[in-house]
């Protein structure tokens, strides 16, 4: 099912330092009709904030500088609506309880592509 609701394409916010990661969701995404921001570290995600608002945002959490649990608190300050996962190749159980404290899941690499987009779209009804 396509990214379409009410006729206006959903904006998805993609941070991920891993280039190969960053350009195989952002493709996906693409394909699957979502308007897709990519950075590789969130000062850049953060820059996007001036010319789109996500509604979605897949956050790496493992980022040199700002880490994924820094920039989701960033976003949700500054885009309340956002919805915010995390993504990591590895969860630790400091990872699981922190992203928990945030009330955000954490979807594990490798992703199935089917799963990851019926995450998202679930995330908006």
């Amino acid at each position: 099912m396509p990214a379409e609701s009410s006729g206006t394409r959903r904006n998805l916010l993609i941070v991920d330092d891993h280039g190969p990661t960053l350009r195989a969701l952002t493709a996906r995404f693409e394909h699957a009709d979502y308007r897709v921001m990519p950075a590789t570290n969130a000062s850049i995600a953060l820059g996007h904030l001036n010319e789109m608002k996500p509604d979605v945002a897949l956050l790496d959490i493992n980022m040199p500088g700002l880490d994924g649990f820094k920039l989701a608190s960033e976003l949700q300050r500054k885009v309340p609506d956002c919805k915010c996962f995390f993504i990591s190749a590895s969860k630790s159980q400091a990872q699981l309880e922190k992203a928990a404290s945030m009330n955000l899941p954490i979807l594990e690499k490798p992703f199935d592509g089917r799963e990851l987009l019926a995450a998202l779209e679930s995330a908006h009804g």
